[in-house]
């Protein structure tokens, strides 16, 4: 039976430089107490991959963190993968280069380069007949200590052209290829100052900068490998990037990258040159991440997705995703959420749902009580798309579509009688009774939330009366362990109940179909102040509020927990000045890659979890 695998590989050894931190970034586990394990802990195997992970049985999965160029996570060995720049909210396109003239960047304006299908600029000259000093691209962006390993970086590259390298000293070089020697302080900036200079076609692409120590062929650094493979599942989610989770419309306005003619042509590729961006990662990694880690691959299907992008879909997957891994497949991310970006796929569900049921909205049909809202409509849109786009992969995967397994996604918390959208989800009564159709609850495998602690008095940047006590990170975690477990201030009949009687909701309604209760994201949601981000967040009592978490979790009989955001830095802003929200944000399981679980409270109570289930 096959066992899943740690990959072992020689890692750089010196200490990393520090870089140049913002002020208030206090860093993880300054409060280490003798009994802390040691810094680098024992190998994790979860269960033989043959037996397949019921969904219902207690396991942590991990959110994979987005690809960008300032991520800390070494996910992928190709730091010029990391790049890509989004060009405006609602486009799907992206590249990997913006333009500058005499030193100043022109940011967003990036569709004046003239690039090859790949991203590659073919040419110097813009669109509108100016020709730019450089086209400049960023990786090891993130100012953040200890993120990057010093050493000796191998930049390669095919064509003709001048490259200018600033941050890291060039030590050897040939054609089409230098060895740069990188101090590990602060970005590296790559910059084409001539392309093709001939004009015969032959202009600079394929660039490839290497991190230390690894071979091209290595798609992934092994000490990625290593953290992800003790988790049971990955939810890539964030490495897909938003444009397909929540259908941003295209340059036109419509949804050709995901429905017509050359829309599956139109995804991803491996051979382009940014990975980040709207447009996220190609498939075929997000596969190879779950086969090289023997995890199950937990997929957000494109939200506007036809049904021959799905079928092409359903296809690629079949073929490159090991036999022995299962497919969790959802349709989109949280249609029940108004904020961006989340928004926009709401938006596409609703015109969705009125295209297909016209006229219905605001009516009252003798199977309704009340008038059909927006809520109703989206949500019985979201069921019956989902139920359609898992009979595309299952009739695509044939014999073997006992693997997949379909998930409904609700807001966590919202299967009360007096909150009950979780409920509409399953029902679905508008395509159920429109459409003579079986109730969704029926055709899946699941009912999944997004299972957050986080301050119930809190709204935004805004602390109400009677929320956690801010007197101390102390008092503040004392709290919010309270409200895990649904004691003190937070019991069942409170104002606000605690975070165990929303999970208890959850896991009865979901009950009442015979369905398990899982998480498609959950951890901690303090956020909105430097308080929590630089105090709370990091405290080495945060390893209580998760161990509180995941033992609730499983008193309350729900299975499958994907921990949200993996390796992730915090926001930074300005010092003296409070952060915005987005900028308060600290959600990463830890901050570094080489972070250590003594360093980092919420990764040692997260791998203690999983050592406990062995």
């Amino acid at each position: 039976m096959k066992k899943r695998k740690i990959v072992h590989k020689d890692v750089l050894k010196t200490a990393v430089m520090s870089l140049i931190v913002s002020a208030g970034l206090t860093g993880c586990g300054s409060d280490k107490s003798d009994d802390n394990p040691p810094a680098v802990a024992p190998p994790v195997n979860n269960p033989p991959a043959a037996d397949y992970q019921p969904l219902n049985e207690f396991s942590i999965g991990n959110a994979v963190a987005p690809i960008n160029s300032w991520m800390t996570a070494w996910t992928l060995n190709d730091l010029i993968k990391t790049t890509g720049f989004e060009n405006d909210e609602t486009s799907a396109d992206a590249v990997s280069w913006q333009y500058t003239i005499d030193g100043n960047w022109y940011m967003g304006d990036a569709g004046q380069i003239v690039t090859d299908e790949s991203g590659w600029p073919t040419q110097m000259m813009l669109r509108n007949g100016t020709r730019p000093t450089s086209f400049v691209t960023i990786v090891l962006g993130a100012d953040i200590a200890n993120a990057y390993a010093p050493g000796e970086y191998h930049l390669s590259y095919e064509g003709q052209g001048n490259l200018a390298i600033t941050n890291a000293e060039i030590t050897a070089q040939s054609d089409g290829a230098m060895t740069l020697l990188y101090d590990g302080d602060g970005s590296i900036f790559i910059e084409i100052t001539d392309t093709d200079p001939d004009g015969t076609g032959n202009h600079l692409r394929n660039i490839q900068l290497l991190r230390p120590d690894i071979l091209p062929s290595e798609r992934f650094h092994a000490d990625y490998l290593n953290y992800v493979t003790p988790f049971s599942t990955i939810r890539p989610l964030h490495m897909s990037g938003e444009e397909p989770v929540y259908a941003f419309p295209d340059a036109d306005g419509g949804y050709s990258y995901y429905q017509g003619a050359g829309a599956w042509d139109r995804r991803k590729q491996i051979s382009d040159a940014g990975w980040g961006g709207a447009m996220g990662a190609p498939y075929e990694v997000m596969v190879d991440l779950a086969n090289q880690t023997d995890s199950d691959l937990w997929l957000n299907l494109p939200l506007a997705a036809d049904d021959d992008y799905l079928s092409q879909l359903a296809t690629l997957i079949l073929a490159e995703l090991d036999e022995d891994r299962q497919l969790i497949i959802e349709l989109g991310n949280e249609l029940w959420n108004w904020s961006y970006p989340y928004a926009f796929g709401r938006s596409y569900a609703f015109e969705a749902a009125q295209q297909r049921w016209p006229g219905l909205l605001g009516t009252t049909p003798p199977y309704m009580q009340n008038p059909i809202d927006e809520n109703t409509m989206i949500f019985s849109w979201q069921a019956a798309r989902t139920i359609e786009a898992a009979r595309v992969f299952k009739q695509t995967w044939g014999d073997e579509q006992n693997r997949i397994k379909v998930i409904l996604a609700g807001q966590f918390g919202a299967s009360t009688p007096e909150w009950d959208l979780n409920r509409l989800i399953l029902e679905a009564p508008v395509y159920v009774n429109e459409e003579s159709a079986t109730i969704p609850a029926l055709e899946v495998d699941a009912l999944a939330v997004g299972a957050y602690v986080n301050d119930p008095y809190q709204e935004g940047a805004t602390i109400l009366p009677g929320g956690f006590d801010r007197s101390s990170p102390e008092a503040f975690i004392t709290d919010a362990i309270s409200y895990v477990n649904g004691v003190n201030q937070f019991t069942e009949r409170a104002e606000e109940p605690g975070m165990r009687f929303a999970v208890r909701s959850d896991v009865a309604l979901a009950a009442e179909y015979s369905l398990p209760l899982v998480a498609y994201e959950g951890g901690h949601h303090f956020i909105g102040s430097r308080f929590t981000r630089d105090e709370v967040v990091p405290h080495e009592l945060m390893y209580e509020v998760y161990q509180a978490l995941f033992t609730m979790w499983q008193e309350e009989g729900a299975g499958l927990f994907v921990h949200l955001h993996g390796i992730l830095p915090r926001g930074q802003n300005e010092d003296g000045q409070e952060p915005g929200f987005f900028e308060s944000e600290n959600f990463g399981i830890k901050e570094t890659q080489q972070q250590t679980e003594s360093e980092a409270p919420r990764y040692r109570a997260v791998m203690d979890v999983i050592r406990s289930l062995e």
